[in-house]
């Protein structure tokens, strides 16, 4: 007997790639990523298009968090770039990578007032999973 389940459809994720190129960017990496070592078994075969958009959204986070914008600095999209930085660094093997990541994303939490204050995000499902 097989069994379906099904849960709201909560696009929350859909809107920071709308709003944010380096969330785009750093996303597209990820995804392709998965599908060259998962889907297409290539192991860990450096794919160009993937790693274009990874240096693209990579410059675009460093120059924001190079930037005046405090704000922006420690923004959702921001945190939700970082986030998907670091689990990609861990789905690659990379542990010390992704540690620095979350070390930094450690930072923004508590520059925004620590955990309490994502209650309720969807941001926060995903730092703690």
């Amino acid at each position: 007997m097989m069994a379906i389940g099904f849960e709201a459809d909560n696009k929350e994720w859909l809107n920071v790639l709308g709003q944010d190129v380096a969330a785009l960017h750093i996303t597209v990496f990820a995804i392709e990523s998965f599908i060259d070592r998962i889907l297409r078994h290539k192991g860990c075969d450096t794919n160009p298009t993937a790693m274009l958009h990874l240096q693209k959204g990579l410059n675009l986070l460093q120059d924001r968090l190079l930037g005046e914008d405090n704000e922006v600095k420690i923004s959702d999209t921001t945190m939700g770039a970082v986030l998907k930085l670091a689990g990609a660094s861990h789905f690659f093997g990379d542990f010390q990578g992704s540690k620095l990541h979350m070390e930094g994303l450690r930072k923004m939490v508590n520059l925004r007032g620590g955990l309490g204050v994502f209650k309720g995000k969807h941001l926060l499902i995903e730092m703690l999973r």
